[in-house]
């Protein structure tokens, strides 16, 4: 290729290599300055509420099954024909204590008695005729001038003694024939109902045969399970032996029914059982409620036995310390605080009782200072918050 040619292809590149670079010269000379703006910081609403330390009455829930606190089995003693039921003897029947359930003939049992009482009169009088004797016999040895003391035999001892041993047979023979004539009428130990009746009019029983399970309604009881860590806010009464009694007081328990609306049940803490639950590994506490049929209070309902209630136990009242929203609390120790200048600082604290819907938090926490009770999954240290104060229904009133 000639110097001509190339020369001719050469040219055109270097005019617009030239063009480019002077226009590129000056854009650089009137460039647009552009600032950087940085991006605002992400503020979140976060509601709170404000420690405050203070005193706290710990109220343990528990639930469990009602249980008569004394159940018996009726059983006559003697023999005989059932020839009267009282009305009150029958399935869920109400009886007052020493009010006659059943009676049984007692024919038998009076002409016993009646035989009893001639035995005791004969050897009454023959014991009456043997002292008698005595004295006369100790009379005569006396009258022939003999000195001395008589013998047991001139004082008839032997035969006194035998006379005095008949007559004392007789009266015990009179007095048992007497308790099985009372022993025909079987009376209620105490007030109760009868669960479950086995016999009726006609029917004869015999010493042993069950005709009755019977329960006591003056108050009945209610076994509760506590967890070992709470029986620490518990003043638990306990009886030992040689008279020792841990814990006079007796705790209120209020216990409800969740297919009965109605006000609660009270009773109290009576005491707590000798072991713990080898299952549950649980200490049982036992709630008494009195008049649980409510025979002296006909606007409540009756508490009955088998039915299940949850129970809520007064327990200890806890001193100096914040009572927060289960909500504030993540992690199970960990609560965000908003500080003065509404950043989030996240800070562990000590939960010591769980009283749903809150917590009781014994240390970790300042009074007057804010916790958050907004849920924020991703929150770090630091974070910048818009704070609005929760207002309790008391508060607004």
């Amino acid at each position: 290729m000639t110097s001509k040619k190339i020369l001719k292809a050469f040219v055109p590149a270097v005019v617009v290599l030239g063009v480019a670079g002077a226009a590129a010269s000056w854009m650089m000379k009137n460039r647009i300055e552009v600032k950087t703006v940085e991006a605002p910081e992400d503020v979140r609403r976060a509601e709170f509420v404000v420690a405050r330390k203070g005193s706290h009455q710990v109220t343990l829930v528990s639930s469990g099954e009602v249980l008569p606190h004394t159940k018996s089995t009726l059983i006559p003693q003697v023999s005989g024909e059932v020839i009267r039921v009282s009305p009150a003897f029958r399935n869920g029947g109400f009886f007052e204590a020493g009010e006659v359930l059943i009676e049984l003939d007692e024919a038998d049992y009076r002409a016993a008695e009646t035989e009893a009482e001639a035995t005791l009169a004969q050897s009454t009088a023959a014991l009456a005729l043997e002292v008698a004797r005595a004295k006369q016999a100790v009379a005569a040895w006396r009258d022939l001038g003999r000195g001395g003391e008589p013998s047991d035999l001139t004082m008839r001892k032997p035969q006194l003694a035998e006379a005095r041993a008949a007559s004392e047979a007789a009266a015990a023979r009179l007095a048992r024939a007497q308790r099985d004539l009372e022993r025909t009428k079987i009376a209620a130990p105490y007030p109760g109902y009868v669960r479950d009746k086995s016999v009726d009019l006609g029917q004869v029983v015999s010493p042993g045969t069950p005709i009755a399970e019977i329960f006591a309604i003056d108050y009945v009881e209610v076994r509760l399970p506590i967890d070992p860590g709470d029986l620490k806010f518990l003043d638990l009464p306990q009886r030992y032996r040689l008279g020792v009694t841990v814990g006079e007081k007796q705790p209120k328990v209020l216990l409800r029914d969740s297919n009965i609306p109605s006000s609660p049940w009270v009773g109290r803490l009576v005491r707590a059982e000798g072991e713990f639950d080898a299952r549950s590994r649980k200490l049982f506490v036992i709630a008494q409620v009195d008049d649980p049929y409510a025979l002296n209070d006909k606007k409540r309902p009756p508490l009955k036995v088998g039915q299940f209630v949850s129970a809520e136990i007064e327990g200890k009242t806890l001193e100096g310390v914040f009572v927060i929203p289960e909500q504030a609390v993540r992690f199970g120790n960990q609560v965000k605080i908003i500080d003065q200048e509404n950043r989030i600082r996240l800070r562990e604290v000590t939960v010591i009782f769980d009283s749903l819907p809150n917590l009781i938090v014994s240390e970790g926490l300042e009074e007057g200072e804010r916790i958050c009770l907004t849920a924020l999954p991703f929150a770090i240290d630091g974070s910048l918050v818009e704070p609005r104060e929760r207002i309790t229904p008391e508060e607004s009133e």
